[in-house]
């Protein structure tokens, strides 16, 4: 049962006849990331009413506290300093898993509101088509429950060239976003040479300022 109570809630479906691809597994990971097209998107996910097709494919980020505690059981894997020593590890995975999540669907959210009124100086992000609770079943039998964002997805990922992080932090930090993981392995340059900024789950939220509140 999802705990999102804004989000969709997805119960168990089959993708192993969809076309898929699997970006990054969940070992080592708070999260397991799929490829998908469109049309299975949009056929399976429902999204917001207000989003039409923006490309071919969806990136599906699923956060699962289950598959994280199976890498960290089975594998050889360095020891946690966890958060809340007082809770089990399960409690503990759970509430990371969860707290990530919750981050990068405020920050996609506060992003589109910037956005939305600074056409002329906005934040270069994938676009959040949906976001809730699933359960899959992937080609290889493997069951993914948790919760998850489906975004728009950057075709010029991997172009890692003439990144410009100029004006980004402090854009993000009008909108109440401080990011502490801010390194090229989450940004992107488009072939316009625009760079892009994607994966919000280590970000610091103030859920104090609202973006009627912002000054850039």
């Amino acid at each position: 049962m999802g705990v999102d109570p804004d989000g969709a809630e997805i119960e168990h479906t089959l993708l192993s006849n969809l076309q898929m691809e699997e970006l990054q597994s969940s070992d080592g990971h708070w999260s397991t990331v799929l490829k998908i097209s469109w049309e299975d998107f949009e056929s399976i996910f429902k999204p917001l009413a207000k989003q039409t097709k923006q490309s071919p494919h969806v990136v599906l980020k699923v956060y699962s506290s289950k598959a994280v505690m199976f890498w960290y059981y089975n594998l050889e894997c360095e020891p946690f300093s966890f958060r809340y020593p007082e809770l089990s590890v399960e409690e503990n995975f759970h509430k990371a898993s969860m707290w990530e999540y919750q981050n990068e669907v405020s920050a996609y959210q506060r992003i589109e509101e910037y956005n939305d009124s600074h056409q002329d100086n906005k934040i270069n992000a994938p676009k959040l088509f949906q976001h809730g609770y699933c359960c899959i079943e992937l080609r290889s039998g493997a069951l993914i429950e948790g919760m998850f964002l489906a975004m728009e997805y950057l075709p010029f990922v991997n172009n890692k060239d003439s990144i410009d992080k100029t004006g980004i932090v402090e854009k993000l930090k009008s909108i109440g976003i401080s990011h502490d993981d801010l390194h090229t392995r989450n940004m992107c340059v488009d072939e316009n040479g625009e760079t892009y900024i994607y994966d919000f789950g280590s970000v610091v939220i103030d859920s104090h300022l609202t973006n009627s509140e912002t000054t850039i």
